[in-house]
């Protein structure tokens, strides 16, 4: 009995330190990072005046109208138990600073709604004012009214109708819009690219190795490649790997390094593909087979035996593509131990592949033994 009694106090004392702890309740200050699973996450800047930089976890009931990329204010929230203290920190969004988007897509709904492209944006915004001719199953481009939804549901109004849902075309183009996704270049771009002359800088010659690109079989754009030569010991070997030296046409600053900063990448979507640097551009750029190209090059001093890396060093570099290989006919050989080369492949092509698998294995074991590494 005194055991129970004892219990029941404790329990009274921790839910009166739980309630004094959320009337002080410490407010933090983050980016807002929403899972598609409709929960959050806020990514602190400032916690009153304590450093942590803990993430705190919004509940989807709890983020009040906010959106994935808000700079929100929040307010932590007292832990009910033991157990909830050790899952960390959680929070109650309680103001929106400023809204990390103005725009978003999504298919239109019945009720004057529509779903989000975007998962992280919510299950629906409302829409207000001129539908501009979209109907339910359209994708539209909408301007976000902040601030102005009731509590836990966000308001737009159509600025666009960007095509029918569930129509190959029309997803795309709705793709392409949410993620601001920079269409294709113009002819007119392609011209002006293929004019640009490569800077004059010095390079190593390497035109004397034996080099090949592997690539898939439908490879367009070939961006590196491998050689391989005696080191100036016995039982050294210097690898070469070869990249495309892109930075040599870019300029910084020039109109190129501009466009190309925009898109970051190159994004391939079904039956469109939307690059980086203009096509005629990256022909010239490519380590095409039989034609002198620009890389840089990393240089690997690698001690066969044992597969370590004793030195190494990069530079630029001009080479010659002696053969493009893609993966599958590579594997099927290197299967095969080497005694299935295609019958326009060279002894000298076939001895610095063996030669580079060798090495392969040896550099991996060497890692195996002195590193922990992802073996993907």
């Amino acid at each position: 009995m005194k055991k129970s009694r004892k219990q029941h106090l404790e329990r009274i004392a921790r839910r009166t330190a739980l309630r004094r702890q959320g009337r002080e309740a410490k407010t933090l200050t983050g980016i807002l990072h929403v899972n598609a699973g409709g929960f959050g996450f806020i990514h602190p800047q400032t916690v009153d005046d304590d450093d942590r930089t803990q993430d705190a976890f919004v509940p989807a009931a709890m983020l009040n109208n906010a959106m994935d990329g808000d700079l929100v204010k929040g307010v932590v929230l007292p832990p009910r138990s033991d157990e909830e203290a050790a899952k960390g920190t959680a929070a109650r969004i309680t103001e929106i600073l400023r809204r990390g988007r103005e725009e978003a897509v999504g298919e239109v709904l019945s009720g004057h709604k529509i779903r989000p492209l975007n998962r992280r944006l919510g299950e629906c915004i409302e829409l207000t004012g001129s539908f501009k001719n979209a109907k339910r199953g359209d994708w539209v481009k909408v301007k976000l009214l902040h601030n102005s939804g009731r509590e836990g549901e966000s308001r737009g109004t159509v600025i666009d109708r960007i095509g029918k849902a569930g129509e190959i075309l029309s997803d795309l183009d709705a793709v392409m819009a949410e993620y601001n996704l920079i269409p294709p270049y113009t002819e007119a771009d392609n011209d002006q690219a293929e004019q640009i002359a490569p800077a004059s800088i010095e390079r190593q010659d390497l035109t004397m190795l034996e080099t090949a690109t592997i690539d898939p079989v439908d490879a367009k754009d070939f961006d590196d490649a491998l050689s391989i030569a005696p080191g100036t010991r016995e039982g050294e070997v210097r690898i070469y790997v070869h990249i495309a030296d892109v930075a040599a046409y870019a300029t910084p600053g020039s109109w190129l390094d501009k466009e190309a900063q925009k898109r970051g990448f190159t994004t391939y979507l079904p039956g469109r593909t939307l690059p980086m640097l203009p096509k005629k551009l990256t022909a010239k750029i490519s380590l095409q087979a039989g034609a002198i190209s620009f890389a840089h090059t990393v240089e690997l001093l690698v001690e066969k035996s044992s597969g370590k890396v004793l030195s190494s060093r990069r530079y630029h570099a001009s080479i010659r593509v002696d053969k493009r290989l893609n993966y599958d006919e590579v594997q099927s050989f290197l299967d095969a131990n080497g005694q299935n080369a295609p019958s326009d492949w060279s002894g000298k092509l076939c001895s610095m592949l063996r030669e580079l698998a060798e090495c392969t294995r040896a550099m991996r074991r060497f890692r195996e033994k002195t590193e922990e590494f992802i073996d993907l």
